[in-house]
């Protein structure tokens, strides 16, 4: 059994991967892939808490999973590689190394594959940063990014973890920016980059996790310091999703001209690197 490890990034097309496995999951079986459904992963993954402490679990899951004798196994958790952020930590995925090599020792004896993507370095903090007001928070941009080392911001610490922890050719590095071809094309790529033979034509309609709006960026920064419970936070956030995000409007663009520009030019010779041909061709080898 090959066991398909995809470990985000966070704000990469994760949850439209884990909705397009699941809302297709009679074909996906009868093809011999399976999943471990997302609602059972914070127990086994847990922002990667739980593989270091309780690396069993996830062990067990996958030995009975392999029982069943599927051709495929995907676990599917953005989460997996720690927060992208950590408190007092300069870097993008700071604990990326040490919970890899916890993650490798889990899938040890197993055909693994890890499937990571990742997106422009300026895209990603504004869009995570959206991730934030969605979740209840009442920052702003400018405060929000003041507590970022943004020199630091690099997504080589994460794939070089990866790579030393699973071997360069079983890493398998996407380019969010393939998501301006559709979805569908996406969706695709995953299943190649995963090394699985789609069941069916890829035609996935549902639009998942979207984004939020300036008009809805503008409403939770006046209404998000007055949510005082999770529950309040989750209905506030289903009510911006509804009414207020990227799908009826053009999503918010919080960062400012000048913070952008900085960090394409800091960060786009190694973006191309890490995503470009090159790469490609090691994985290929």
């Amino acid at each position: 059994m090959k066991v398909v490890f995809h470990v985000g990034a966070h704000k990469t097309g994760s949850s439209l991967v884990q909705t397009y496995l699941r809302r297709s999951a009679r074909r996906r079986v009868a093809s011999g892939t399976a999943v471990i459904p997302r609602h059972h992963v914070p127990e086994l993954i847990g922002w990667g808490n739980a593989v270091l402490r309780h690396p069993d679990r996830l062990r067990r899951r996958i030995e009975a999973e392999a029982r069943r004798r599927p051709a495929v196994l995907v676990v599917s958790d953005e989460c997996s590689l720690g927060r992208p952020f950590e408190q007092g930590v300069p870097g993008l995925y700071p604990l990326a190394p040490e919970l890899a090599a916890a993650l490798a020792c889990v899938g040890e004896g197993f055909d693994v594959r890890v499937v990571m993507y990742l997106r422009p370095i300026a895209g990603f903090v504004e869009s995570y940063y959206l991730q934030t007001i969605q979740e209840g928070a009442a920052h702003t941009f400018d405060e929000w990014f003041a507590g970022i080392d943004a020199a630091s911001l690099s997504w080589s610490t994460a794939v070089h973890g990866l790579d030393a922890a699973f071997g360069r050719p079983t890493v398998m590095i996407g380019d969010f920016r393939e998501f301006e071809s559709g979805q569908n094309h996406f969706l695709r790529r995953f299943l190649e980059r995963a090394g699985i033979t789609p069941w069916t034509a890829v035609r996935h309609r549902h639009q998942s996790n979207p984004s939020i709006s300036q008009a809805g960026l503008n409403l939770a920064l006046e209404r998000n310091a007055l949510l005082t419970t999770a529950e309040e936070r989750r209905a506030s956030r289903r009510y911006l999703q509804d009414r207020y995000s990227s799908l009826h409007s053009p999503r918010a663009r919080p960062m400012p001209p000048h913070v952008r520009m900085e960090l394409d030019s800091m960060t786009a010779a190694e973006y191309e690197r890490l995503t470009g041909p090159e790469r490609a061709r090691d994985n290929a080898r």
